[in-house]
């Protein structure tokens, strides 16, 4: 089984690009060009990014149209070569790492460019993707949303779906 990241955003020290900031299902890091072709080439996958022709890091366009990049403490988008005129008005970026499928409904699980993980419904995800592009699903012709195949889609067991944490009753300060 192939180990898999996804990109959350570039990092750069002025134009410079240095690595790139990636989770991978628990937490994140950061890795190098270098390194992303190296997992690319052994069968990894790094959601967001592939190898064109000449072997170079790009942004997989299957799966995103654009990602952020971090320079000191701005973010600013980051298009593939041959989208250099379209340039996207956003100042953060979402990325799909998990669908959790229950009999509430659907949760799309995603990573943002400012190391956040936040938990969005269907209807959230479609408003959203009306005003700004999110990797990892598009909005499909029939208004329904198309989650690209390297995400993974699980069923919920139990209360996988519910919200961690919160307070629990205390009573002389012993937790019951």
């Amino acid at each position: 089984m192939c180990k898999k990241l996804t990109v959350a955003y570039g990092d750069y020290i002025g134009s410079r690009m240095v690595g790139w900031c990636v989770f991978n299902g628990k937490d994140y890091g950061f890795i190098s060009d270098k390194a992303v072709k190296a997992r690319i080439s052994q069968g990894d996958l790094v959601n967001g990014l592939t190898l064109d022709e000449e072997k170079n890091v790009a942004i997989d366009k299957t799966f995103t149209k654009s990602l952020m990049g971090k320079s000191g403490l701005s973010f600013n988008p980051i298009t593939a070569a041959d989208d250099e005129d379209d340039e996207p008005v956003m100042n953060k970026y979402y990325a799909l790492v998990k669908v959790v499928k229950s009999k509430e409904g659907t949760a799309y699980h995603f990573i943002t460019s400012r190391c956040g993980y936040e938990v969005f419904t269907e209807e959230q995800v479609k408003s959203m993707l009306a005003i700004l592009d999110m990797g990892g699903v598009q909005m499909g012709a029939d208004g329904s949303l198309v989650v690209h195949g390297a995400v993974d889609v699980e069923e919920a067991s139990g209360d996988q779906n519910k919200a961690q944490g919160g307070s629990k009753e205390r009573e002389g300060g012993v937790q019951k």
